[in-house]
């Protein structure tokens, strides 16, 4: 069972690191998102600075229109297509890449030069939370505290996350629960993180899973602000 286990989990990574973070940035503020089957209707419009999820391969890398993931208006993941210059794709091509320096079962260190992101983990504590089962499956549990959780397959999850700390030159950051909220599954050896030292803005990225239930997570840190996540799952 360990063995299907951990190869789910890499397969669930490999569909993971096929997907790319970005973040618009466009000349008029803000960017069309286009339907996939149709590009001459619009979806909806993203400002600049919203982060996606894209998608780039040998069979788009000379598409103009490129399929990305986006969080709509009411908070649920969407889907389209963005003209290619307005992404900037948030990787080690366009960004300092910072990784860990330190790293254990519960904690690790991502550090360079002024910037320091300490990010621990913990047991899951079930006490104080509410579970809502599914009607169809009793032992599926469908939200936690009346939310969606992400992190495992519908099965009770086993670790979250305790806090994330980061340090920018004399600013300390401590991310607010929210931020971490029904998070479960923490990888510390998935975890890194991006540096826009033009724009003195920080992402931490992460990849998470059980071997099942695999998300995708960003938080965006601005001028020594935390301004918000973006979070994508279901590959």
């Amino acid at each position: 069972m360990k063995h299907i286990l951990t190869l789910c989990f890499l397969l669930i990574l490999n569909s993971l690191y096929a997907q790319d973070f970005a973040y618009i940035q466009d000349s008029d503020g803000y960017c069309n998102v286009r339907n996939s089957a149709d590009i001459n209707k619009i979806e909806t419009r993203l400002k600049n600075g919203s982060i996606v999820s894209c998608f780039f391969d040998e069979n788009n890398a000379t598409e103009k229109w490129i399929p990305v993931d986006y969080t709509d208006a009411e908070g649920k993941i969407a889907n389209g297509v963005v003209y290619r210059d307005r992404l900037v794709v948030i990787n080690e091509t366009n960004f300092k890449k910072i990784t860990a320096t330190k790293i254990n079962d519960s904690s690790t260190k991502i550090s360079f030069d002024t910037v320091s992101i300490i990010v621990t983990t913990e047991n899951f504590n079930p006490k104080g939370k509410t579970f809502t089962y599914s009607k169809d499956y009793p032992d599926v549990i469908e939200f936690i505290n009346g939310k969606p959780y992400y992190g495992t397959d519908g099965e009770m999850p086993t670790t979250q996350y305790a806090s994330i700390q980061v340090t920018m030159g004399n600013k300390i950051i401590k991310l607010p629960g929210q931020a971490l909220e029904n998070l479960y599954e923490p990888n510390l050896k998935h975890t890194w993180a991006y540096y826009d030292s033009k724009n003195d803005t920080l992402f931490i990225e992460a990849f998470n899973s059980d071997g099942a239930g695999g998300y995708m997570i960003m938080w965006k840190i601005e001028k020594g602000i935390y301004k918000e996540k973006a979070l994508f799952y279901g590959f």
